[in-house]
């Protein structure tokens, strides 16, 4: 199992604290082949650009393949990564991601050439039947993609594969991911934990404010992973108050037995303001009084 998280270049733009997010819910997966990160329409940017994103990923610990769907470029070795493999493509909308799919379903088999580059040998559709989904555009007037997949589908490879296409999104939640697990989806803190003599002072560090800290550092994300901590942290926080006040109303009831053996539940209502005083309480204050 393998999530393949893609992000393009241009239309619409990338962006880090985006593909941060997206990576650090892919991590909270636990998927047994890891993440593999695509970046498309690598025609539409130059070749500077192209790697400089490459280098910064592998800086955060993920390989990250360049590819264009409009020409193929690239489109070989997300083949080979999804070759037997059940994976599932996410991203935010428009990057190309149904597009991909069927580069792949359309491509039956890739050689390289005598200069050995890589060529892909189309499949005749009528020989062996494919499915290729819809695409859609960019939005010019917002910069991002128009939804065009609406349901999570299971579409079979041509490579023996399968892949879940999903809705694109461009803010993932991450509410499968504790704030005692959010280090470990980042490789950066993974690296730095696992570097002999490298250990935080307190075990049950967050790496956040503590001091002796192994993780606290000038590295790229670790901005990012404060921010998401804090956030992971709020929501947890709102999910324990609303648990809370849901189980102090569920309990807050009262049961009567009614003829027959019937038991009916009443809520137990505030006795200064919605009970009665009893006639002998209100003469054992009337007396008081005099």
């Amino acid at each position: 199992e393998i999530a393949i998280v893609m992000f393009s270049l241009r239309d619409p733009p990338i962006e880090a604290n985006q593909v941060n997010r997206f990576l650090v819910a892919a991590e909270g997966a636990n998927l047994p082949e890891g993440v593999l990160v695509v970046l498309n329409k690598q025609d539409l940017v130059p070749e500077s650009e192209t790697r400089e994103w490459v280098d910064r990923l592998k800086a955060w610990g993920y390989e990250a393949i360049p590819i264009s769907t409009h020409d193929g470029t690239g489109v070989d070795r997300v083949w080979e990564a999804l070759e037997g493999q059940l994976g599932v493509i996410v991203g935010p909308s428009g990057v190309g991601k149904s597009s991909l799919i069927n580069a792949i379903n359309t491509s039956g088999s890739f050689s390289c050439d005598d200069s050995g580059g890589v060529g892909v040998e189309p499949v005749d559709e009528e020989e062996e039947e494919v499915e290729l989904l819809d695409v859609g555009e960019v939005s010019a007037r917002t910069g991002r993609g128009k939804h065009t997949t609406r349901n999570i589908s299971l579409i079979k490879l041509s490579n023996g594969g399968f892949l879940a296409d999903t809705p694109g999104f461009n803010q993932p939640h991450l509410l499968g991911v504790t704030t005692r697990e959010l280090a470990s989806c980042f490789p950066e803190i993974v690296q730095r934990l696992e570097e002999e003599g490298n250990k935080c002072e307190f075990k049950n560090c967050v790496h956040v404010h503590e001091p002796g800290c192994a993780v606290r550092g000038d590295w790229e994300r670790y901005p990012m992973y404060v921010d998401l901590y804090h956030q992971v942290k709020d929501m947890e926080e709102r999910a324990l108050k609303m648990g809370s006040k849901k189980e102090s109303r569920e309990g807050d009831f009262i049961k009567k037995i009614r003829k027959g053996g019937k038991v009916d539940a009443e809520p137990r209502l505030n006795r200064k303001k919605h009970r009665r005083t009893s006639r002998k309480l209100s003469k054992q204050q009337w007396r008081k009084q005099e």
